[in-house]
Parts: C-alpha cells; sequence; structure tokens
C-alpha cells in the first residue's frame, strides 16, 4: 500500500498569474487553454500560445536564484548532449526567471516551450 503524504498545500497558478508572466515572457497566451499539470515543489501550467505550447513554472518562495540557475545549467547540459528538454524562454529583464507582478514580489517564475 502505498500513501501520499503532502507537505505543502496544493499550489495553484491563478489566471492573474500567467497573464503577468505570459506578459513578462513577450508570449500571446491563448484565453482558457491553462491546464494545471500540478508539481511538487512548484505551480506548473500547460497554456496554448498562437505559436506552441508553453509550460509556465511559479517557484516556492524559497526558491533561490542559485538554485534556480543550477537547474537550468542541468538542462543546458541535457539539452546540449540530445536529450529532450524544453527550451527555456528568456524574459524581457533579459533573465530565464521573472517576478510577476499579479503574484507576490517574491514569487519567482520562468516558462519553457
Amino acid at each position: 500500500m502505498t500513501h501520499h503524504i503532502s507537505t505543502a498545500p496544493k499550489w495553484i497558478v491563478s489566471e492573474e498569474d500567467i497573464a503577468s508572466i505570459a506578459e513578462g515572457f513577450d508570449l500571446a497566451l491563448r484565453p482558457s487553454t491553462a491546464v494545471p499539470l500540478g508539481g511538487a515543489v512548484n505551480g506548473v501550467v500547460r497554456s496554448m500560445s498562437d505559436a506552441r505550447e508553453v509550460v509556465l513554472r511559479v517557484h516556492r518562495l524559497w526558491t533561490t536564484v542559485d538554485r534556480r540557475e543550477g537547474v537550468y545549467r542541468v538542462q543546458d547540459h541535457l539539452r546540449s548532449h540530445g536529450r529532450p528538454v524544453p527550451d527555456i524562454f528568456v524574459a524581457r529583464s533579459e533573465h530565464r526567471w521573472m517576478w510577476p507582478a499579479a503574484t507576490a514580489s517574491t514569487t519567482p517564475c520562468d516558462a519553457d516551450r
């Protein structure tokens, strides 16, 4: 028998978060296409833009910039060796993450395709 023990409240990415993230990454998302994908460490939502499917992640407050950059380095390494890892978008800030206006000012997020 397997038991799932949740250590954190269910992570919900709001429509306001999605709109703010899309704006920060210059994405034109189609209305009402967001599908929650869950996420053990962060909120994950799949949505459709005019050009492609995108995945948005809203990280927990304690997720540091160093941790995110470390994850990106691992993803870049795997991608460069032919693994199917999605490209990470670059936000207007020229970082691969941003602080969406609609969320708490300390909630980082990122997006990939």
